[in-house]
């Protein structure tokens, strides 16, 4: 709660604040799929929401590639590589990646880390679908991390949509910081049974 000019108590909710979107995912490689996801959700949030484009970052493998797809229809769009430059460590684990993501931002190393600069003021960092969470590209496993780390420490909501999990082996029964992962959206949707 604030007080206003007046002195007078008044709350603030979540609708009152204006929305700052984190795109994350898989697209930007380019991958014909992914990138007519993120057209989806581009227009989505931009056309049926709304929301000032300048208010979205999309971030993928590619910035360039994004940013050819998709600047011409949503200029004031940012797009970003932060989380695939961020994110690569050799001879690593899907769920030591989790644990990555998680801990990156709060590195020293790191301070001064563009993805510092992205999440700042987020209010929903979205996590949106393909294939890509999966042991066969372990390192994708810190964009699970760092949405753990943006809920916890940014205050944003965490939603997941169209994901798919796997091929994927269980986490270690005592790996806290995979479960709080999974924990943390607001909203997760997977796109087959077996994810």
């Amino acid at each position: 709660s604030l007080r206003s000019s007046q002195g007078r108590r008044c709350h603030k909710t979540m609708s009152d604040i204006p929305a700052k979107v984190y795109l994350l995912g898989g697209g930007g490689v380019p991958n014909y799929g992914d990138e007519l996801i993120i057209q989806s959700w581009l227009r989505w949030y931009v056309s049926d929401l709304g929301l000032p484009a300048a208010s979205l970052t999309v971030s993928g493998s590619h910035e360039r590639v994004l940013r050819s797809l998709f600047a011409e229809d949503y200029p004031d769009v940012r797009f970003s590589q932060a989380v695939r430059e961020s994110r690569w460590r050799k001879e690593t684990t899907f769920y030591a990646s989790i644990a990555h993501g998680y801990a990156y931002l709060d590195d020293v190393v790191n301070e001064g880390s563009p993805l510092h600069r992205e999440l700042e003021g987020a209010t929903l960092f979205h996590l949106h679908g393909g294939g890509y969470l999966n042991s066969k590209w372990p390192t994708h496993g810190f964009m699970l991390g760092l949405a753990l780390w943006a809920k916890e420490n940014v205050g944003c909501r965490v939603v997941g949509t169209g994901l798919g999990l796997g091929p994927l082996r269980d986490p270690d029964p005592r790996d806290d910081t995979a479960f709080r992962a999974f924990r943390a959206f607001d909203l997760l949707e997977v796109r087959d049974q077996w994810s």
